[in-house]
C-alpha cells in the first residue's frame, strides 16, 4: 500500500467543500480553534480509529440533545476561555505578572467547571479535564473561587506584617494633617477636602493674598478660574512618608518573591494544564461537530475496507444554501462507485458538477471525521483525493487554463496509485470547444 504525504492538496480541499464545512463549525475556545487547524484525515489502515472518532461525535449528540440547558453553559464556559498556553510554558524560567496570574486563575475556575459539568453531562473521559484544585488551592489560599487575584497577606507572613506597618504609618499620617486642618480651621477660618487641599477663585483676591502667606500651605495648580492650595507636610509627616516609601519598597521585593514562588508551582502543573488544554479543544471540536451535523441533518457514515463510495440522497451543503437563499429547493442525489471509471453524463446544467463536488464533499468529510450530509452513506478509506474542474488557469505560474489543467493531471498521475479518488470534469475542454469549431 502506497500512502502519500497528503490527501488531498488546497485546491480540492476548497472545491468539494471541506474548508467551507471547516469554517462554518462553531468552535468557541482557541484550543478548538487551534486542533482545527492541525485536523489531519484518517487513512486505509486506520479505518477503526476514524469510527471511533465518529462514535464520539455521535454521542455527543445525543449528550447535547439530552442536556440543551446545561450544554448552553458549557458553552458559555467555552467562549470566556483565553489561550494561557504561553503564560504556562513562561511559568518555568520566568516571573509571572500579577496580571498574568489572575487570568491562569481565571482558566483554572473554568476548567473546573467544565470538569464538573462534563461527569454530570456523562461526557466520555478524554474530553474531562484532569483535576486542577490542587493549584487552584495554591492560588486561591482562602477558597472562596472568585474570579479575581491578588497577592494576599497569607502567601507570606513577611508581606503581612510589611502590609500591617505600612497601613499604621499611612494612619499616622493622616492623623497629623488632620491635627494640621484643625489649627488652620481655628486660626485662618479655612476648612480644607478631605485631600487636605482647598481651591478659592480668583475673583476673591484678599482670600488668595492670604493663602499665599500661610506657610502650611502651597499653591497646588491652578487655571484660569480658580487656584488650588494643599497643605504642606510637615517634618513629622515627611519623616513617616520618608519610612512609608522605604515599606513600600519591601513590600514591592517580597511580592517579587511571593510571584516567583507561584510561578514555580504553575509550572510544576504545566503538564496537566497542557493537558486539560488539548482535551477541552477536542471536547469544543467534537461537540462543535456534532451540533454542525444535527443542524445541518448529517449522518454518521459508515466506514467499510473495501475500497468503495455509496451514499442516498446526498446534499451539498454550501450548493443548499445558495439554492435555498434564493428559495429553492435542493434535489439530492444518490451514487454508488467502486474501483474503476464512473461517467456521468447528462445535459447542460443538469447537475453534473456538482454530483462531482458532492461525492468529493462526502468522501472528504468522513475520513476527516465529520458526519456527511446524505441520508446514509458507507465509505471506504483513500490514499489520495483530487478534483480537477473548471477554469484551471495559473496566474501565478503562467500556465493557460490547458497548461494549468495538464499540470494537475501530471500530478494525479504522479500520486494516484492505489484506492485514489479522482473527480475530473470535462478534461482539456478547450482542446475539444477548439476542435468542434473546425
Amino acid at each position: 500500500m502506497v500512502i502519500v504525504k497528503r490527501l488531498a492538496n488546497q485546491k480540492t480541499r476548497r472545491e468539494t467543500g471541506l474548508d467551507y464545512v471547516v469554517g462554518a463549525i462553531n468552535l468557541q475556545t482557541p484550543f478548538g480553534q487551534k486542533l482545527i487547524k492541525e485536523q489531519k484525515p484518517f487513512l486505509p489502515g486506520q479505518e477503526e480509529g476514524l469510527r471511533q472518532e465518529l462514535s464520539y461525535i455521535r454521542k455527543l449528540l445525543d449528550i447535547e440533545k439530552a442536556n440543551e440547558n446545561k450544554t448552553a453553559v458549557l458553552l458559555e464556559a467555552f467562549m470566556m476561555m483565553k489561550d494561557n498556553t504561553l503564560t504556562i510554558e513562561r511559568s518555568e524560567n520566568a516571573v509571572l505578572s500579577v496580571v498574568e496570574i489572575f487570568e491562569l486563575k481565571s482558566l483554572l475556575l473554568l476548567m473546573d467547571k467544565v470538569r464538573n459539568m462534563a461527569y454530570e453531562m456523562a461526557i466520555p473521559e478524554l474530553f474531562v479535564p484532569e483535576d486542577i484544585n490542587g493549584l487552584l488551592d495554591i492560588l486561591d489560599p482562602s477558597g472562596d473561587r472568585l474570579n479575581t487575584f491578588y497577592i494576599y497577606d497569607s502567601f507570606s507572613e513577611k508581606l503581612a506584617k510589611l502590609r500591617a506597618e505600612k497601613k499604621e504609618l499611612e494612619r499616622d499620617v493622616r492623623r497629623e494633617q488632620k491635627k494640621k486642618t484643625k489649627e488652620i480651621r481655628d486660626k485662618y477660618g479655612l476648612t480644607l477636602t478631605p485631600k487636605f487641599e482647598i481651591t478659592v477663585s480668583k475673583s476673591d483676591s484678599q482670600s488668595v493674598k492670604m493663602i499665599n502667606e500661610i506657610s502650611d500651605l502651597r499653591k497646588l495648580e491652578e487655571d484660569y478660574m480658580s487656584v488650588t492650595f494643599a497643605l504642606v507636610p510637615d517634618e513629622a509627616v515627611e519623616e513617616i512618608l520618608k519610612r512609608t516609601d522605604e515599606i513600600i519598597a519591601d513590600i514591592e521585593e517580597e511580592e517579587l518573591e511571593v510571584r516567583e514562588k507561584l510561578s514555580k508551582e504553575i509550572w510544576k502543573f504545566q503538564e496537566v494544564l497542557l493537558t486539560n488544554c488539548r482535551r477541552i479543544g477536542r471536547l469544543d471540536v467534537t461537540l462543535a461537530k456534532a451540533i454542525y451535523a444535527d443542524r445541518h441533518d448529517c449522518v454518521m457514515p459508515e466506514i467499510v475496507e473495501e475500497h468503495l463510495l455509496e451514499y442516498t440522497e446526498g446534499r451539498h451543503l454550501q450548493v443548499e444554501e445558495i439554492v435555498r437563499k434564493k428559495g429553492g429547493q435542493y434535489c439530492p442525489i444518490s451514487i454508488a462507485l467502486k474501483d474503476g471509471v464512473t461517467c456521468i453524463t447528462g445535459a447542460n446544467m443538469g447537475g453534473k458538477t456538482v454530483s462531482l463536488k458532492l461525492t468529493g464533499m462526502i468522501a472528504i468529510l468522513a475520513q476527516y471525521g465529520y458526519f456527511v450530509p446524505a441520508k446514509s452513506a458507507r465509505v471506504g478509506l483513500s490514499n489520495f483525493m483530487q478534483i480537477l474542474i473548471g477554469d484551471s488557469q495559473s496566474i501565478e505560474r503562467g500556465l493557460s487554463s490547458f497548461g494549468s489543467e495538464m499540470e494537475e493531471l501530471k500530478e494525479i498521475m504522479d500520486n494516484s496509485k492505489e484506492r485514489s479518488l479522482l473527480l475530473i470534469d470535462e478534461i482539456a475542454k478547450q482542446v475539444y470547444d477548439i476542435l468542434n469549431n473546425l
